[in-house]
């Protein structure tokens, strides 16, 4: 009896047991099957490139001083406006004044000493030149005297040898004769006498020479010395904000021109009449950014805040981190958008997709990038693996064409409506963008004119509110459609290269043979342009519990934002 009770209990938890487990799993696939009903609308999509990185200025001077010593004034701080020229720091000069005082002692002794030595060669050059006078008159004088004493004693010795003349005259004229040849001798001889006054004046030359030499480097030393003096004043070399000071009042500072280590920075001025943003754009992307196409730029201090920018600069290489290679960047704020109108969604970000979907329905409509083909970037702005992005190409006819040479989609970020030849800049979007009477875009020549009008305004405004160093979220625009028929990207799924839409039956279950083919274009990652295949208000089914995919045998759902659709 025992026996039979203890069988017939395991028989009930056996049966409880398989009918709770039954309960359990029937009840997911009930889950599954609940779908929602979304309609096609007709509105704008743009497809953008997203990344992250940090606001900076046009550029950043970090200032040193080239003199050593103790900071006596520093009239600037953090956050201050500088003007060029502006005195900014200075230190104690009462060591470099002393080198000065020395160098003008130096320099007035080496002026004496040249003009001692300029008297002294004036004064060998007379020497000279009255040496050299007495001495021609000198020879002058013993030529004509040796002449006449030669001639009389000849005449003298004739007389003699004719018994004329005496033995007396006769010697005493010899002797005359010899007398006055002996005195021209020594006039030659005053001559070269004259060879060593001339070297001595050579030397005097040379001292003067040196003298002056030694005058200029005096010069060279008193310039030096105040030039010391004057580095002990530092001045603005721009204008510009103090964006950061390093020292204080007080502070012993080392040269930064004789300093091995560098010497210490005193302060950086910044200058903010443009601001730029350097953005890491993941190596997938970046092929398709393109120098002068449109940007989107959000910070986090201000939340649903939209600035404008523009490419300015990509980096020819990349950087690897953490085995994630990235591109710099380089985008010019342009200008204040103002808020945006999703600032009010999802945590302040801004929905870049359809705009002809009203706010419920985008409300209702979950993001692409949740979908199991990848999630292109995550909040914080990284790349993610499998994200990829379709390369820009030029539609004609519902098909896409090879960009033209040197650009990448249309010229100039163009976007166009679906079988119009014509398009609009991305630039006319701007809120103070000129429009004619007709409400069409002016010309890009008046625009540009009345853009830089309002530049110094703008650039005012932009560096009151934004800062160097901000993080900032950046969406390139690359591509997008105006006026186009929209799908929300989970309702539209892939099967064998193909794309597919499920079309909603009356009532809450899709209709047997309700899928259609469709021809896709760009994505946001929320709406999907749909080529052809659907109209304007059908209504499609979308499966609403993605644990189980109802369709996965089917292919599976849409691809990211950006990722590889071709429209055939």
């Amino acid at each position: 009896m025992k026996k039979a009770i203890v069988i017939l209990l395991a028989a009930i938890v056996v049966v409880g047991g398989g009918l709770f487990l039954k309960s359990k799993l029937k009840k997911p696939a009930v889950e599954e099957a609940k779908i929602r009903i979304v309609e096609a609308s007709r509105g704008d999509v743009t497809q953008m490139v997203e990344a992250s990185g940090s606001v900076v200025s046009n550029f950043d001077v970090e200032i040193k001083c080239k003199a050593s010593g103790e900071i006596i004034s520093l009239p600037f701080d953090a956050s201050d406006v500088v003007k060029k020229g502006d005195l900014i720091a200075e230190l104690d000069p009462s060591e470099e004044e002393r080198k000065v005082e020395k160098a003008r002692v130096a320099l007035d002794s080496s002026r004496a000493s040249r003009d001692t030595a300029r008297q002294n060669l004036r004064m060998a050059e007379r020497n000279l030149e009255n040496s050299r006078s007495r001495a021609e008159v000198t020879l002058e004088a013993a030529k004509s005297a040796a002449e006449e004493r030669a001639a009389k004693a000849e005449r003298v010795a004739q007389l003699y040898q004719n018994k004329l003349a005496s033995r007396e005259e006769h010697e005493t004229a010899k002797t005359s004769a010899a007398q006055a040849r002996a005195d021209l001798e020594r006039a030659h001889l005053t001559f070269k006498d004259l060879d060593v006054e001339e070297a001595a004046l050579e030397v005097s030359r040379q001292n003067l020479k040196r003298a002056e030499a030694d005058v200029k480097s005096s010069e060279i030393n008193l310039d030096i010395a105040m030039q010391g003096l004057e580095d002990t004043r530092v001045y603005a070399p721009m204008d510009g904000v103090v964006t950061a000071r390093y020292v204080q009042t007080g502070q012993i500072i080392s040269s930064g021109t004789t300093n091995v280590g560098g010497g210490t920075s005193i302060m950086q001025v910044s200058d903010l009449s443009r601001l730029y943003v350097l953005a890491a754009v993941d190596e997938s992307d970046i092929g398709q950014v393109r120098i002068g196409q449109e940007a989107e730029i959000t910070v986090d201090a201000y939340s649903g805040r939209v600035f404008k920018g523009r490419v300015d600069r990509i980096s020819p290489r990349g950087e690897m981190v953490s085995s994630v290679v990235t591109f710099e960047v380089k985008i010019e704020v342009t200008e204040d958008g103002g808020m945006s109108a999703a600032s009010g969604r999802s945590g302040g970000r801004r929905n870049s997709g359809a705009a002809g979907k009203t706010a419920p329905e985008a409300d209702k409509a979950p993001r692409a990038e949740n979908a199991a083909t990848g999630s292109g970037e995550s909040e914080s702005g990284k790349p993610q693996e499998g994200r990829k992005r379709r390369d820009g190409a030029e539609r004609d006819g519902g098909r896409f064409q090879p960009p033209p040479p040197g650009g990448h989609g249309f010229p100039g970020g163009e976007m166009r409506p679906r079988g119009e030849g014509g398009g609009f800049d991305p630039a006319a979007m701007r809120r103070d963008a000129p429009q004619a009477e007709d409400g069409s875009r002016v010309a890009k020549k008046d625009a540009g004119k009345a853009a830089s009008e309002k530049d110094a305004t703008a650039q005012s405004a932009l560096s009151g509110l934004l800062k160097p160093q901000m993080t900032a979220h950046v969406k390139i625009i690359i591509d997008g459609s105006k006026d186009v028929v929209l799908a929300p990207s989970d309702a539209v799924w892939r099967r064998d290269g193909k794309f597919f839409v499920t079309l909603a039956a009356e009532g809450e279950e899709p209709a047997e043979g309700a899928e259609r083919e469709v021809t896709i274009g760009i994505s946001d990652g929320t709406n999907t342009e749909i080529a052809s295949g659907l109209e304007e208000g059908e209504k499609l089914a979308v499966k609403a519990v993605a644990a189980s995919n109802k369709w996965g045998g089917r292919g599976g759902g849409m691809p990211p934002m950006g990722g590889p659709m071709m429209r055939r």
